[in-house]
């Protein structure tokens, strides 16, 4: 024996003769490959059990090793390290390397074959462990955080009321990746048995969002909202016709108008402040239900006896001046003198508006159901009595915020049509207030619409 320095350190190396002799002898057990020397050269020694089998010993390792030929080619297959492969394993696995070349297999390819399959099951298993973590409520709140800055409060409130309702509660904790068609059309069938054509309309179209927006996030490979929409039924006809549901006739608005206010009178302790102001403006103003609640002072000019709705508040994204009658300009005075905040309907309970549901819950406990005559309704009871009444339709559709999509056009009409829209208002309130009081109709002067009049 000698000894040797290797890094920095010294070591202790077996002599030439010592590893001959080991060589000559062969191993048989674990013990005698733990027993082995250390040379300054790798060398190898046989196993004395398994035709072929040797081990390499380094300096730094103990490997099981088996050289064969295959297709005129000398190779070397690495079995495994000693200790973790032990002498009874390193001859099993021996005998399956020359099982395959008996076979006609290269065991090299072989081991590099499983070596990619491994691989491969290990990717799919992680994917499919992903897969399960990517549910479909993952998914909505992803969607919703990437876009609730851009959309309006009142869009947000109404998908939000989608996710809430309709999909959360059948789909939310499945993974995006097992729903099926099936799934969706559930969803979609339980509105339309129900007659909900327009709630279910606005379902579908949120799901085929969020399923674009999965496919965009790669948590799906195949869209199986793309075809929901052919599938769905869809409303008769008659049921088309019908649209949002309002009274549109004269005598069922006056009895309309009386049951609202024998309710009122009878049941103030009811009704909030703001709850009754919103409520006593629905039949003046031809808005939106969401457009009216979300109102804000800011929007509200009581010089020029305007509302201004900016563009991003609005349906159709384009500003919109509505003008007041002396009745709506009364009540929102009436309004500033217990303004609370930034909204005309502030809530009382939160930093809101007033919701639909609260007004809706009084026309209801008033005999008018939303059935019968919801809170959209409103528009087209005015658009419906005006034009009876001989008012242009171009007068009563400015005044509904239905714009033309030529700007140009749009700025003209804002411009010229200013009189007889402020007149039409006038008019369609004191048509209210006289069916309000069992007076009747009032006759409206379509000749004097368009005539210039200081006054106005």
């Amino acid at each position: 024996r000698h000894r040797a320095i290797k890094e920095g350190e010294e070591r202790e190396y077996a002599t030439k003769e010592e590893i001959q002799k080991k060589q000559e002898k062969g191993i048989s057990m674990d013990k005698e490959i733990r027993a082995l020397p250390a040379y300054q050269r790798p060398y190898k020694i046989s196993d004395n059990v398994e035709s072929g089998l040797y081990l390499f010993v380094t300096d730094a390792s103990k490997a099981f090793r088996y050289d064969y030929s295959f297709d005129g080619i000398r190779r070397t297959y690495t079995i495994g390290k000693f200790p973790t492969v032990g002498l009874s394993d390193a001859r099993k696995s021996c005998r399956e390397v020359k099982g395959m070349i008996a076979q006609g297999k290269d065991p090299l390819l072989e081991k590099k074959k499983a070596r990619v399959q491994a691989r491969k099951e290990a990717q799919a298993l992680l994917e499919e462990k992903e897969d399960l973590s990517n549910t479909f409520s993952k998914v909505a709140n992803e969607w919703k955080e990437l876009k609730e800055k851009n959309l309006r409060p009142n869009t947000l409130r109404r998908i939000v009321g989608i996710l809430n309702n309709h999909l959360l509660p059948a789909l939310g904790k499945l993974p995006v990746k097992q729903i099926k068609q099936d799934h969706l059309l559930a969803i979609l069938k339980n509105l339309t048995e129900k007659k909900h054509f327009s709630q279910a309309e606005k379902v579908c179209q949120q799901i085929k969002i969020l399923f674009r927006f999965a496919m965009a996030r790669e948590f799906i490979d195949k869209d199986v909202s793309q075809n929901i929409a052919l599938l769905m039924e869809k409303p008769s006809d008659e049921e088309k016709s019908k649209g949002f549901v309002a009274v549109t006739k004269v005598g069922q608005v006056e009895e309309m108008m009386m049951k609202l206010d024998g309710y009122i009178q009878s049941n103030p302790q009811n009704i909030s402040k703001v709850s009754f102001y919103a409520i006593q403006l629905f039949p003046y103003l031809p808005m939106r239900e969401e457009e009216l609640l979300g109102l804000l002072w800011s929007e509200l000019n009581f010089e020029n006896s305007t509302i201004t709705k900016p563009g991003g508040s609005m349906k159709n994204k384009r500003e919109h001046t509505l003008y007041l009658p002396v009745q709506a300009i009364r009540i929102f005075k009436e309004l500033e003198e217990i303004k609370r905040g930034e909204y005309v309907f502030q809530s009382t309970y939160t930093a809101g508006h007033v919701t639909r549901t609260t007004i809706k819950t009084t026309f209801g406990r008033a005999g008018i159901p939303s059935s019968k005559h919801c809170l959209h309704g409103w528009r087209k009871t005015f658009s419906s009595l005006c034009r009876e009444a001989g008012a242009p339709k171009e007068v009563v559709e400015r005044c509904l915020s239905h714009e033309t999509d030529n700007q140009v056009e749009a700025a003209y009409n804002k411009s010229t049509l200013e009189i007889p829209c402020r007149r039409l208002m006038q008019w369609y309130a004191d048509l209210m207030d006289s069916l309000r009081n069992g007076k009747g109709t009032i006759d409206l002067d379509v000749g004097n619409l368009y005539k210039k009049d200081e006054s106005i």
